[in-house]
């Protein structure tokens, strides 16, 4: 807010900043259920990169994938935002050029997969080098092992451009969703 802030033609800007980090911030710290549907997760991470998108202008562009039939899938809330987060800090806040985050959500051996991919390398001359996971990649692969066990968790690599991580989870269907009845039959 700060950087727009300086500028007269960005001022009008920050009323619609200030409301969608207000909404990630009501998110965050609402009570209730530590999972939310896949649908709502994509959402905020949604509303957490046009704030970005305010702050670099054209300088930054993103796409979702999110086929209908995930939508509704329960996942840990909050889980995509510190991946998003460092995106930006490790790699497009350090490159000239345009920068862009890719989420794709998508069924891999039976399971749930999201990417999240961003182009943060390509400006540079070397690469960037995973050398590990960060706190908030350790955070996220903690909760994910605590709710789901080893099998899941985070991947991390190298893209052409940028990092690629990878969210390995179980498809967990959300409670509304009801296909029995009381005895154990398919419902009709």
């Amino acid at each position: 807010m700060s950087i727009l802030a300086k500028s007269k033609e960005n001022i009008e800007r920050i009323p619609y900043v200030v409301k969608s980090l207000s909404s990630i911030i009501r998110f965050s710290i609402s009570p209730g259920e530590a999972f939310v549907s896949l649908d709502v997760e994509m959402k905020f991470a949604k509303t957490y990169m046009q704030i970005h998108q305010y702050r670099f202008e054209d300088r930054f562009e993103y796409s979702i994938d999110l086929p209908e039939h995930l939508k509704r899938l329960k996942v840990p809330k909050l889980i995509l935002q510190p991946i998003i987060e460092n995106a930006f800090i490790h790699g497009i806040d350090h490159i000239r050029g345009i920068g862009r985050i890719d989420i794709r959500a998508y069924e891999r051996q039976f399971n749930l997969a999201i990417e999240i991919e961003d182009n943060g390398g390509s400006a540079q001359t070397h690469p960037r080098v995973s050398k590990g996971m960060g706190s908030g990649l350790k955070g996220i692969e903690s909760r994910i092992k605590l709710h789901f066990g080893d099998r899941y968790g985070i991947e991390k690599r190298q893209g052409e451009q940028g990092m690629i991580v990878t969210l390995l989870l179980p498809i967990l269907l959300n409670e509304s969703t009801d296909f029995s009845s009381e005895k154990g039959d398919p419902a009709p």
